[in-house]
C-alpha cells in the first residue's frame, strides 16, 4: 500500500511550505522592525517635540489646528485641537465641506497655534486647501516659529509651527 509514502510525501510538502512561510515572515519583520523604528524617531523628532514646544509657547485655552498629520502633537501640547487630517472631527470628517468652507471653518477657532504638514522643508506645501488657508488675508496673523525637518531619508514630510502673532 502506498500510504505511508503518501504520508511522507504530505508530511515532505507541509514541512516545506511552513519553512517558506517561516523565512517570508521573517523577511517581512526585518521590514517592520526598520519601519517602525523609522516612525520613532519621526514621532521624537516632529510630533513629541512639536507638541512640547506648544505646550510650553501657547495658553492652555487657546486652540491648535493641525493640517494634516496631528499624530501626537495635541497629546503633548494638551490643547483643544481641530484635525484637519479628518480622524476625529465631525464637522471635517462627514467630508462636505467645500474649499472656502473649510478654510472658514479653520479660522472659526481663532486658533493660537496651527501645525501644518509640508512635502518641503523650504515653504509650506500640502496642497490646495493648505495653500487656500495659508494664502487668506486672516492668515497674516500667524508666523512661522518652528520648522521640524523629517529624520527619515529620503524625508515624507516636515512639520512648520505657526503662532499667532499676539501670544
Amino acid at each position: 500500500s502506498d500510504k505511508p509514502l503518501r504520508h511522507k510525501l504530505f508530511l515532505f510538502f507541509l514541512g516545506a511550505l511552513f519553512l517558506y512561510q517561516a523565512s517570508f515572515y521573517m523577511l517581512k519583520l526585518r521590514e517592520e522592525i526598520k519601519f517602525a523604528g523609522d516612525e520613532k524617531n519621526a514621532l521624537a523628532g516632529q510630533h513629541i517635540a512639536a507638541g512640547k514646544f506648544l505646550k510650553e509657547a501657547v495658553p492652555p485655552n487657546e486652540w491648535l489646528a493641525v493640517y494634516m498629520d496631528a499624530g501626537a502633537i495635541p497629546y503633548f501640547s494638551g490643547l483643544k485641537t481641530v484635525d484637519f487630517g479628518r480622524i476625529n472631527d465631525e464637522k471635517l470628517t462627514r467630508g462636505n465641506l467645500s474649499l472656502n468652507e473649510a478654510v472658514d471653518y479653520f479660522y472659526s477657532f481663532n486658533l493660537g497655534a496651527a501645525v501644518f504638514t509640508s512635502v518641503s522643508l523650504d515653504k509650506l506645501d500640502y496642497g490646495p486647501e493648505a495653500e487656500a488657508i495659508t494664502s487668506d488675508p486672516r492668515f497674516m496673523q500667524y508666523q512661522l516659529v518652528k520648522k521640524y525637518p523629517s529624520p527619515l531619508v529620503p524625508p515624507p514630510y516636515h512639520e512648520f509651527v505657526y503662532l499667532r502673532k499676539d501670544l
